[in-house]
């Protein structure tokens, strides 16, 4: 059946369907030609100029279906930034020189997620369009892997970007692989294709979003109602316990035969040298982030003052303070919740793949100020409701 979404809800998914896309492809083309990457900043230019017009039309869409969320995000934004200079002028460069970021991509994609009720379409074309990613990604795949093409973020032997980029993809294929839809032959390739080369050529952030967003999809797919879920649940279970006492060896086995195969894959090779750990210097930086947080503990040290905390908890005790922080990560993990609590299927669905990105992304990469896919999950989370009147039985 053909779905055809209202004429202002079209607006919001393709303000979502091209910001999802077209950085992540860009990302891939430019990483896979030969000299490429030195015109990186002028397609990010033309990408912000064809993405205005999308943005506006969403916002306009959203400030005409959800215009008090609309004017109370503008509104308490502006509070925040003006608060922010005059108790930080010091900040204020740094502060200005982000904000088309800010109101760009954190703002534009909480209102249009907020504001988006054709959750089904939008889930169908974010199936499509992750297909289209992943294939993207095979081509950089092949020229890093095969004919040696490293750009000037390729400094490792490993690509952040590149294992971020494809958890989205990655967790759509599997959630259609979750749904009761007969033909998962072409769903299931993607998704092995996708995790293997995340495997071996990202990092070790991405293969854990990639890990939540399967299990959130499953969950929600399942709710453990039957014998066969619960089955499934066990046997991943003791999978995993066996991984755990075994994994040095099992890793050891599959880094040498990629090995032999001229791929090289950091994270397998730190679990099978016992190098690897959760922090990744993290705790370094962390470190020092709780100095610069004791100096001002009850008002901050302000918006952007320091963002190497890698971690959304941190940082914006950083920014705000203890009391004002400690109410964020409240509202936060409580809008996190709201999964367990949505009945609409396709919106499940989306909560749980874009979840799945955001809690690994701000917890362990730098500032989610100025990002997509943490807002985008914000957005749906919020226009969530979590205490539905019953209906009167009679």
């Amino acid at each position: 059946m053909k779905l055809i979404a209202k004429f202002n809800q079209d607006k919001i998914i393709n303000f979502l369907i091209f910001e999802i896309t077209i950085t992540a492809v860009k990302y891939y083309i430019v990483q896979s030609i030969p000299g490429l990457y030195i015109y990186n900043s002028i397609a990010n230019m033309v990408i912000s100029i064809l993405l205005i017009p999308f943005l506006l039309y969403a916002i306009g869409t959203a400030y005409n279906e959800k215009r008090e969320f609309t004017i109370l995000v503008f509104f308490f934004t502006a509070i925040v930034i003006f608060t922010q200079f005059l108790l930080y002028p010091k900040n204020i460069p740094t502060i200005a020189s982000n904000l088309p970021k800010i109101i760009g991509m954190s703002l534009g994609c909480l209102i249009a997620a907020n504001a988006l009720s054709e959750y089904e379409l939008f889930y169908h074309k974010l199936v499509k369009v992750s297909k289209i990613i992943i294939c993207f990604a095979v081509v950089q795949y092949i020229a890093h892997e095969f004919y040696g093409v490293i750009g000037s973020e390729q400094l490792l032997d490993y690509d952040m970007s590149f294992g971020f980029f494809l958890v989205i993809p990655s967790v759509t294929q599997f959630a259609e692989i979750c749904s009761n839809k007969k033909n998962k032959i072409l769903n299931i390739m993607l998704f092995v294709l996708a995790t293997v080369m995340v495997i071996t050529m990202g990092s070790r952030g991405a293969v854990l979003a990639i890990m939540i967003g399967c299990a959130l999809c499953f969950y929600e797919k399942s709710k453990l109602k039957c014998a066969t879920d619960l089955t499934i649940v066990v046997f991943c279970c003791v999978i995993l316990i066996l991984l755990y006492f075994s994994y040095r060896e099992i890793s050891k086995l599959m880094y040498d035969f990629l090995l032999d195969h001229g791929i090289k894959s950091r994270l397998l090779s730190m679990m099978a040298y016992g190098d690897i750990t959760y922090s990744a210097g993290r705790d370094v930086l962390q470190s020092k982030v709780r100095i610069l947080i004791a100096q001002h503990p009850w008002i901050g040290s302000g918006m952007f003052s320091n963002t190497s905390s890698h971690n959304i908890f941190y940082e914006v005790v950083l920014f705000y303070g203890y009391p004002i922080g400690a109410i964020i990560i409240l509202i936060i993990i409580f809008e996190w919740m709201k999964i367990l609590f949505v009945e609409d299927y396709f919106k499940r669905q989306l909560m749980a793949i874009f979840l799945s990105y955001a809690i690994v992304d701000s917890l362990l990469n730098l500032t989610v100020l100025g990002k997509d896919m943490f807002w985008i999950s914000l957005g749906f989370s919020m226009s969530s409701k979590i205490f539905v009147k019953r209906k009167k039985i009679k």
